[in-house]
Order: structure tokens, then sequence, then C-alpha cells
């Protein structure tokens, strides 16, 4: 798994990507509890995962949308830590007709990410893509690239240090949310008291491979569980979104250093097809790379 989150890993990250003491408030802040707890309803059902990563619960409204960000924020390596259900802000703008709205305002999550520092994230559906604007006139614009912002939320948290992005729920793909589901309960602490000794036999099931499909390491004897803890805990690394791990286990490249993965996956042909399993491929001395 990605680390877990401490607040020595946060002070770091701060000090890379400064916030005002404001700033610094607001996320303490959402740190410490959720804003509000979120609850059920006949439209939505209502997700409270234990989240090893965050060394508590992660609560989400639905599991439909905000789920899958959930998840993909533990198992994302770059992000340092994230809590749903951040501090309450008051909008203000102009609404329709050109009338002042003043809101109370509590975004979907606050995440702390390596590349962007602190950003706050509303999360939407994906059939919301290009009615922002005539839903909520005034509260949301749409940039030249195509992408949502809110000026008036941009007002109050961009002084703090803080960004704002709008992302919609076609951002995480069905394959890439189905394997991290899957490999979600590998995930939880005690699970290494199973396996950890076994990672060893399976590692030499590649021999002088940088890679194998998964399918190839189970038919070489390789023990599922052990396999699906390795992956999840970042001791063997796969691209979550390029195959599903339960029905196209022959599809999953997984690759023993995380630098091998990251050149495949920019390895993309004109049709959008990957390269053949590198098992007919000559073999690279990688004795070199050291994670």
């Amino acid at each position: 798994m990605p680390e877990r989150f401490t607040v020595a890993r946060m002070e770091a990250l701060l000090k890379l990507k400064p916030v005002t003491a404001a700033g610094r408030e607001f996320i303490d802040k959402a740190l410490a509890a959720p804003s509000r707890n979120v609850q059920g309803t006949t439209q939505n059902v209502a997700s409270d995962l234990p989240c090893p990563k965050m060394w508590g619960s992660a609560q989400a409204e639905s599991w439909s949308a905000e789920n899958p960000f959930t998840l993909e924020h533990i198992f994302n390596d770059e992000t340092v830590g994230y809590t749903n259900q951040v501090p309450r802000i008051w909008l203000t703008y102009k609404g329709r007709n050109g009338r002042t709205v003043r809101t109370p305002y509590t975004a979907d999550c606050l995440s702390l990410s390596k590349q962007r520092g602190a950003v706050v994230e509303e999360w939407k559906p994906e059939s919301d893509r290009g009615e922002l604007e005539e839903k909520y006139p005034g509260r949301y614009v749409r940039d030249d690239d195509g992408t949502y912002t809110s000026p008036a939320v941009n007002v109050v948290l961009n002084p703090l240090g803080i960004t704002f992005v709008v992302r919609f729920s076609d951002e995480v793909t069905s394959i890439g949310h189905r394997n991290r589901r899957y490999l979600y309960k590998y995930l939880q602490p005690n699970a290494a008291e199973h396996y950890l000794g076994r990672v060893s036999t399976l590692l030499e099931l590649f021999g002088e491979r940088s890679s194998a499909t998964y399918s190839d390491l189970v038919d070489s004897g390789a023990d599922i569980d052990v396999l699906n803890w390795a992956i999840a805990q970042g001791r063997l690394h796969i691209d979550l979104d390029a195959a599903v791990l339960t029905s196209e286990k022959h599809l999953v490249q997984v690759f023993r250093h995380v630098e091998t993965l990251k050149a495949w996956q920019l390895a993309v042909r004109p049709d959008g097809s990957r390269p053949a399993s590198p098992a007919s491929a000559p073999n690279y001395d990688l004795s070199l790379i050291h994670i």
C-alpha cells in the first residue's frame, strides 16, 4: 500500500507547498472530523469503509459517485492524505438574473497532493459535465480547456494557499474502480501477518523477467492471495485501469518495478493497444534499478 498518512509527512509536504496560517487551520479542522455525517436516502446509499491510509473511516455519500474517488485517493501514492466532508465555507456570487446569492458550501474532499499541495475537490456525476453553468448559474464557470472551476469558491480558498477543482465521475474508470474494490481488503494492516512471509517465493516465479502476466504467475503456482496482497501493498505493480483482475487475468501485466510499469504505460500504439507480453521479448538487466 502507498504510505500511510502521518502528520510528519503532511508537514514535509506543506513546506514544499505552503499554505497560510488560516489555510493550515482549515486543513487541521478538516482532518479532525468530517463537517457533517453523510446519510443514505431513497436516491443514494452512503458508504463508510475503514481506511487504512488515514487510520480511520472514510465517509462517502454514495457508492456510485463519491466512493470511486475515495478509493482512488487510498491507492494513489501521489495523495499524502485526504479527508471527506470538509469544513463549511460561505459563498457569495451573482446567480440567475443577476441576483446576489449567499449560501453555505461543504465540498466533498480535501486532498494533500504531492504535486498540487492542498486541494479542495467537488465531485460531480458524469451527467453534470457541460451542464453545471446552467444548473448553478454564476457558481461554476468552464475554462477554455474544458475544465470547471468556481470563482466563488476560489475567492475564499485561494488566499489560504488552497486550490479548488471540480471532478467528474468518469475521471475514475470503471475498470480501475472494480480493481480497487477487489484489492481493497488486502490493505488491512493485519493482512501482512498472513502474506508477507510468502512474498519471496512469489518473486522467485519471475525468474529473470521484469514482468509476467497475472495468469502466468497463477499457472506457475502463485498463491492468489499473496499476489493480490503484493499488488495492493505496492510490492508488485499493475496498471489498475488496463484490465479487470477478476475476469481478464491473461491481460494483466504484473511488474516487479514501478519504473518498468511507467515505461510500459507510455508505450501505447496509435490504435491504443499495449505492447505484447514481455514473456516473448528479450530480457534486460534491471539489477541497477532500486526502489
